[in-house]
């Protein structure tokens, strides 16, 4: 009768109720040892487990857990995983960013050194006779072309993009056309200060014509070299390795006047007047150069300033 009562009742009898079998628990331990090892690929057999239904609701919930916990292992493993290339990765950019840093450090140091030994030497040379503006601008041109060829050179065995040293046309135009505008203000007034200087008598400049020096289109392409090449060591060079080297908010402006000055030790040869002008004329560079980033702008600005500033005597090659 309790067979009968339990069959009216629609309950299941010992031989049709599902039953967990020793094959099962084995599978799903075996699979959770792989998958701890990191099989995750085991997380299958657990799953067709839980939706065998010849099994019991309870093994297939206990096979379902198991296989949620092994996605969550494998989520978090691959996350870890990602994690650790992440900082290996960021570890080696911080050796090489050290390298780099320390080798840019030796060739900032050598080259201020170079540039500061040129413009000693010069001044002492320019004081013999035999001396003239040919044999200085020889003199001044190999060492510019020698020392950017260097600085070549090392930038290119330790493969630093052109655009992080200025080589690049990218905003060029738009730097070309705000350098031009502020060069055409300053060689209007630099041609006015002229004009008031030889119309007014007790100075120099009085009675001179304004424009005292011409030069040949073979001068102007060489003049036009030498300004990308001075550009290029002071602004591309060694603005970008101070600024780089330095810390704080001001790092860009103290590199800009470092390399100014750095600028007008240079033309310490010509004269007292000649070191003042290219001070501020570096700074005006170094903070157009700044602003785009490229040597477009400040090469041409340096070129027409500079040309004019022979042009109208203000510069000599002469020793003063």
């Amino acid at each position: 009768m309790k067979n009968n009562f339990d069959l009216l009742d629609g309950s299941e009898t010992p031989q049709t109720r599902p039953s967990t079998s020793t094959s099962s628990i084995n599978k799903i331990k075996e699979a959770a040892v792989r998958i701890i090892n990191g099989d995750f690929n085991s997380s299958k057999e657990i799953y067709e487990i839980a939706a065998c239904k010849t099994e019991t609701e309870e093994m297939r919930e206990l096979a379902e857990t198991i296989g949620m916990m092994s996605v969550k292992i494998e989520a978090r493993e691959h996350s870890l995983e990602q994690k650790f290339e992440e900082i290996k990765s960021k570890n080696m950019q911080l050796e090489e960013a050290a390298k780099l840093q320390s080798m840019s450090g030796f060739m900032l140091s050598t080259t201020v050194i170079g540039v500061s030994f040129y413009a000693i030497l010069v001044s002492q040379i320019l004081k013999a006779d035999w001396i003239n503006e040919t044999v200085q601008t020889i003199i001044t041109y190999t060492f510019v072309g020698a020392t950017g060829f260097v600085i070549f050179m090392y930038l290119r065995k330790y493969r630093f993009p052109p655009s992080y040293w200025g080589l690049t046309f990218r905003g060029g135009k738009r730097a070309l056309i705000e350098s031009m505008l502020i060069t055409i203000v300053l060689a209007a007034l630099m041609i006015g200060l002229k004009y008031y200087l030889v119309n007014t008598p007790g100075n120099s400049f009085s009675g001179q014509a304004v424009f005292v020096y011409s030069a040949t289109m073979l001068q102007l392409f060489f003049y036009l070299i030498n300004s990308f090449m001075q550009e290029f060591i002071c602004r591309g060079f060694v603005q970008t390795n101070t600024e780089k080297m330095l810390t704080g908010k001001y790092k860009a402006p103290i590199a800009v006047i470092t390399t100014s000055m750095l600028f007008g030790v240079v033309h310490m040869h010509l004269s007292g007047t000649t070191i003042l002008v290219t001070i501020f004329a570096g700074i005006f560079f170094g903070f157009l150069y700044l602003r785009h980033r490229t040597l477009v702008g400040v090469t041409i600005a340096h070129f027409v300033l500079g040309e004019l500033l022979f042009d109208l005597g203000f510069f000599t090659l002469a020793p003063s």
